[in-house]
């Protein structure tokens, strides 16, 4: 089996808890891990490498807050969930409850063009790799089954800043 892996996680765009790890791949792309950090190709993901993102952020309690020139995420590091997101240039807030529109979607289920044709206005996605197995060693081996490593996007009318994200992220177009 020949399978490269493409690029680790770019250092630089990490944080680093005692039992989490989140990665602000783009003003308005996030990745969350709880459990075994995984750099390694997984069935959904072959690139983490995203350019440096200027961004900061609070640490309080459990509560983790990023800042970035687009979009401000309010994270619960317990539960390892975005509570809300507030975009910038709008001021539109997307809360997680009842009414809030998001979508869970499986990295492994990904069909790009189709979601980018019916995605709402205004959402979040969250990208699941949670399941995904992981190439180690020269093979694919399965995850504990408590790791979490969700991706979301703070989406706003950018399909193709969204595309081009989820393509560097998989890289489906390389052969």
């Amino acid at each position: 089996m020949n399978v490269k892996n493409v690029s680790p996680s770019n250092i630089g765009n990490v944080i680093l808890f005692d039992k989490a790890r989140i990665e602000v791949l783009s003003p308005r792309f996030i990745r969350l891990e709880k459990g075994m950090y995984v750099d390694n190709i997984t069935q959904g993901v072959k690139s983490r490498d995203f350019p440096k993102v200027k961004f900061s952020y609070e640490h309080v309690n459990n509560s983790l807050t990023i800042f970035t020139e687009e979009a401000t995420f309010y994270i619960s590091l317990r539960s390892l969930r975005v509570k809300k997101v507030i975009y910038r240039d709008i001021n539109l807030t997307l809360k997680f409850n009842k009414f809030y529109r998001y979508q869970k979607i499986s990295l492994l289920d990904l069909d790009i063009n189709s979601l980018i044709n019916d995605i709402d206005n205004r959402s979040l996605l969250i990208f699941d790799d949670s399941k995904s197995l992981i190439y180690k060693n020269n093979q694919f081996v399965k995850r504990d089954r408590k790791d979490k490593d969700y991706y979301v996007y703070a989406y706003q009318k950018d399909k193709d800043e969204l595309k081009r994200c989820l393509l560097f992220l998989t890289r489906i177009d390389d052969k």
